[in-house]
């Protein structure tokens, strides 16, 4: 559940009494935001059932995104290459996710921004 709200101790209190809620994200220094493409991720993860689906010309570490599939959207890096798979590190609550999609479904994103500077 994502909640977007002025935390006072009353509103604390009582998102924290919401049937299901456990705990509200938090550092030391008190709660803590989420930014919203990690929400946007989070939110397209729980929509997916299944495996995802690897390129060629992809190295570790390029930040990439989902161009399509049950994913679309979706943003990470590449942490590991596979013979026939992309295993992308995603940022998502309450930590990192690894996700394993094929290379025609994955776009760099360097080449994105290319394309839209392109099409203008």
């Amino acid at each position: 559940m994502f909640v977007r709200a002025l935390l006072n101790p009353e509103c604390h209190l009582e998102i924290l009494k919401t049937p299901g809620v456990v705990e509200i994200l938090k550092s030391p220094s008190g709660p803590t935001p989420v930014p919203d493409d990690q929400v946007e991720n989070v939110r397209l993860l729980e929509k997916h059932v299944g495996a995802c689906f690897f390129g060629t010309d992809f190295e570790v570490g390029d930040s990439v995104f989902v161009k399509e599939g049950p994913l679309t959207g979706l943003r990470g890096v590449i942490d590991r290459l596979d013979r026939n798979k992309l295993h992308i590190h995603v940022d998502a609550i309450p930590g990192s996710v690894m996700i394993d999609v094929e290379p025609h479904q994955v776009q760099l994103e360097k080449d994105a921004v290319y394309q839209l500077v392109t099409n203008r």
